[in-house]
Order: C-alpha cells, then sequence, then structure tokens
C-alpha cells in the first residue's frame, strides 16, 4: 500500500514538473484509510465501560443538567459525551422540551442507555427502556434551564 501512494506520487509529480508543463500544481495530499475501529475503553472502572449493555434509570432532581448527569454516570466511560447527550434525547424525548438538552424537566425518569443502545440508537433503532414506576401525574412538572 505505501509502494502505491509512493508511486502515484512520484508520477504525479514528474507530470506536473514536466518542462513542457508551465502550469502551477497544486499540491498532492494522500491519505490512507484504515478500516480497523479504534475507540477508547475507558478507564475500565465506570460500568458503562465494562459492561456494554449496562444501562441505568435515573429520575431528574432539583438542580440537575443533562451535562452534570452524563458526568455522574459517564464519567471515565470512554464514550464521547455528545453521542451519549445526543442518545439521552432520543430516548428520553418525552423529558425534554422540545427535544432541547438545556430543557429537562424536573422528576422525569431518564433512561441511560449503554454502549450498544447508543450504538442502536445512532443507527436508528429503538431502544429499551427498563421499567420504572410511574409517577404522580397531578403533580406539576417543573423546566430547568441549563446554558447560555
Amino acid at each position: 500500500m505505501i509502494f502505491k501512494n509512493i508511486l502515484l506520487a512520484s508520477c504525479c509529480m514528474f507530470i506536473n514538473f514536466y518542462p513542457l508543463n508551465m502550469a502551477w500544481a497544486e499540491p498532492l495530499i494522500i491519505l490512507e484509510y484504515s478500516s480497523q475501529n479504534q475507540f477508547s475503553v475507558g478507564d475500565g472502572k465506570n460500568v458503562f465501560s465494562i459492561d456494554p449493555n449496562h444501562s441505568e434509570n435515573y429520575i431528574v432532581q432539583a438542580g440537575d443538567s443533562l451535562n452534570s448527569i452524563i458526568r455522574n454516570f459517564y464519567n471515565g466511560s470512554g464514550l464521547d459525551w455528545r453521542f451519549v447527550q445526543l442518545s439521552i434525547v432520543i430516548a428520553n424525548q418525552q423529558s425534554f422540551a422540545k427535544n432541547n438538552p438545556n430543557f429537562l424537566f424536573s422528576d422525569s425518569k431518564l433512561y441511560l442507555p449503554g454502549k450498544s443502545d447508543i450504538s442502536k440508537l445512532l443507527m436508528g433503532k429503538k431502544v429499551g427502556r427498563k421499567m420504572l414506576s410511574q409517577t404522580n401525574p397531578t403533580k406539576p412538572q417543573n423546566i430547568y434551564f441549563f446554558g447560555g
């Protein structure tokens, strides 16, 4: 593969520097694609990094933000927090006002997906959630806003 890249680069350079070719040549950049999946495995202590099928349920408390929840549960998991945030919002659309991660309803039940569930969500598949007890439907919901 490296030999092919060197041969291709030298042919392009010969054509561009040939004396009859008076036009200026653009630089040639050769990128090598690796088909191996490379990802962080985490610190080995976080349960989300140990078990890819692990998921949890969490009830939003006063003062919680989505980022603080992600920090508490996914810190050291090796997962990119942007994918985690997106996955939590997709899996819990009823917990966010207009699917906005900055508008989180208090006392809502969040399903915190694991690595395998995040992969499914990013591929457009539905994920299952663990059964949670029902809250009192007459209790008013508060919206907490966090953001700029």
